[in-house]
């Protein structure tokens, strides 16, 4: 994915969060992935990837997510 930062200020040590939840809202796991470059300017876009690897979370069970960033 991508991060795009729309704020006037650089941000640093950006990290995704992604939350992964059930069909009746349970959550079956939480991933982190940090941007490439992980400090963004003004404007600019970092990327990320986040995987899943196969047998961490049972896929199929998966009906929504969320994604937060945090940086500092």
């Amino acid at each position: 994915g991508e991060v795009e930062n729309s704020s006037p200020y650089i941000i640093t040590s950006v990290q995704v969060i992604a939350a992964f939840y059930d069909n009746l809202n349970q959550l079956l796991s939480v991933k982190f992935a940090n941007t490439n470059p992980s400090n963004i300017p003004p404007g600019q876009i970092a990327f990320f990837d986040l995987t899943i690897p196969p047998g961490t979370i049972p896929v199929d069970s998966i009906s929504q997510w969320t994604l937060r960033l945090v940086w500092q």
